[in-house]
């Protein structure tokens, strides 16, 4: 794999305070394409089986296959506006997903057409091969919890005006959970 790029010496990244969400997802792609880092647990996998870190009892769970480098701290970013602490949420290939034992509700993000697909064929949903622009953005049920689509972080990067469609749907996935965004 190749180096990141960090120097010896180099000052370490450090996030920034919160903001407004759409500011933190806007600032994002700026921030995350000027910046170099060592590359996490996921980013060093497979892109066909990447993993973030995750927590036993999340409750929050963000489905997506290839989560890496500046796609990756995007979602950090995102997370991080919505207020939930990183800890509390699992980043699970579609696969993990499905094996995951539900013994209580989640809510699930679906991060693009592949992931939403994936999810709901896998539990043999009526909704498996509708097109992804009539799936999106719409809460959905996944094996007895919540499941919301949303463009995958790479497409925000390359079409930085899906952060708006992209921060409508999380803010009902915190409202969905029972939370408030974090103040300004």
């Amino acid at each position: 794999m190749a180096k990141s790029g960090i120097k010896p010496g180099s000052k370490a990244i450090q996030k920034p305070r919160a903001q407004s969400a759409p500011q933190a997802i806007s600032k994002s792609a700026t921030s995350v394409a000027n910046t170099s880092v060592a590359p996490t647990a996921a980013q060093t996998q497979s892109s066909t089986q990447s993993f973030a870190p995750t927590s036993v009892g999340a409750k929050l769970i963000f489905v997506g296959d290839a989560i890496q480098g500046q796609a990756s701290q995007l979602l950090d970013r995102m997370i991080e506006a919505m207020g939930v602490p990183r800890a509390e949420v699992s980043i699970l290939s579609a696969e993990a997903a499905g094996a995951l034992d539900l013994s209580s509700p989640h809510i699930f993000v679906a991060l693009g057409e592949k992931a939403t697909q994936e999810l709901l064929q896998s539990s043999g949903s009526q909704l498996a091969g509708e097109p992804f622009a009539n799936l999106r953005s719409r809460f959905h049920t996944y094996r007895g919890s919540k499941l919301i689509s949303v463009f995958h972080p790479s497409e925000l990067l390359k079409s930085p005006l899906l952060k708006k469609d992209v921060w409508q749907d999380l803010q009902k996935v915190v409202k969905e959970m029972g939370s408030e965004l974090p103040k300004k």
